[in-house]
C-alpha cells in the first residue's frame, strides 16, 4: 500500500495529464471553427474575425498556433 504523500503525489500526475488532455481537446476544438485542424488542410480556413465568441477568439487561437509552432520546432 502507497504513503498518504505517495498517494497524493500519484493523484496529481493523474490529474495533470486529465487536464492536460481536456485543454488539448478543447484547443482542437477552436481549432476546428475555422477548419485549422490536421484533417482540415483541404478545406476552407474562416478568418478567426469571422468567430462570434465571449472572449476573443482571435488571441486565443493565436496561442494555439504558437504553441503549436512551438511543439513541431521543438519535436524536429
Amino acid at each position: 500500500m502507497l504513503k498518504p504523500f505517495q498517494e497524493y503525489l500519484r493523484f496529481s500526475m493523474i490529474m495533470n495529464n486529465i487536464l492536460k488532455h481536456r485543454h488539448s481537446i478543447i484547443n482542437n476544438g477552436y481549432s476546428y471553427l475555422i477548419d485549422e485542424t490536421t484533417n482540415a488542410k483541404s478545406k476552407h480556413h474562416y478568418d478567426p474575425k469571422e468567430v462570434v465568441a465571449s472572449f476573443d477568439f482571435k488571441d486565443r487561437i493565436n496561442e494555439i498556433r504558437q504553441k503549436s509552432q512551438k511543439a513541431i520546432t521543438t519535436s524536429n
